[in-house]
């Protein structure tokens, strides 16, 4: 048996000095396929800016009078799971306590199991794939229950082709993306891409790992 909690977080913004302000959970036991759900709210500490409450429609005054997130949070969310996942789980892993367990990111091994989806996103995923997961009474889009929820359809959609182990070693490397998702050639195959483009990139500081991987890929071509 294996139980692996998938996770969505919601937070004050994109950059590593940001806060966690909403984290959910779906635990999937793969042997019973139960789902139990988690989900709460958290005070940042610091403003919510409206930027990110147009994502999540998550403002000052709904988290005035809750906690700060903790490490036993984390623990009460994840309690019992072997494995974690998460869709683009780099992201959501800057916000959370370091852990030891085995990661999963969806959108890595989507990316690998279906490059030619129209997008990698969880939910062009899931009426691209024709998932039906239950989202009665979860929110809307942009709330982490609700996008742990769709995540979970997805796992479990991976789960019928791919083993939990290859799913980790894929999430563990970088991923050849399919497509430029940025700049002046977004959207185009990144076959298409003019060397020059892809020699200027690699010349870039910070470059994010899987555009870094895929550019090296070309160049070698």
């Amino acid at each position: 048996m294996t139980i692996i909690a998938v996770v969505d977080t919601e937070t004050t913004g994109i950059e590593k000095s940001d806060c966690l302000i909403e984290l959910a959970t779906v635990r999937y036991d793969t042997e019973v396929h139960s789902m139990t759900r988690y989900t709460s709210l958290f005070n940042p500490g610091i403003p919510i800016p409206p930027i990110a409450s147009a994502i999540h429609h998550i403002t000052d005054a709904d988290v005035a009078t809750v906690e700060p997130f903790s490490a036993r949070d984390w623990q009460s969310a994840t309690f019992s799971a072997t494995v974690l996942a998460a869709h683009k789980a780099d992201f959501d892993r800057t916000y959370l306590p370091n852990d030891d367990r085995p990661w999963i990111c969806t959108y890595k091994c989507s990316i690998k199991q279906w490059p030619d989806a129209p997008s990698h996103t969880n939910q062009t995923l899931r009426y691209w794939l024709g998932l039906q997961p239950d989202i009665v009474a979860a929110g809307y889009p942009h709330r982490a229950l609700y996008d742990a929820i769709v995540t979970a359809e997805l796992l479990k959609k991976l789960l019928t082709l791919v083993s939990i182990d290859e799913l980790i070693e894929t999430s563990s490397l970088p991923v050849l993306l399919p497509r430029v998702g940025f700049g002046k050639h977004r959207g185009q195959s990144w076959s298409a891409v003019p060397k020059d483009y892809i020699a200027w990139l690699l010349r870039r500081d910070n470059l994010d790992a899987n555009v870094a991987y895929t550019a090296e890929h070309w160049a070698a071509k």
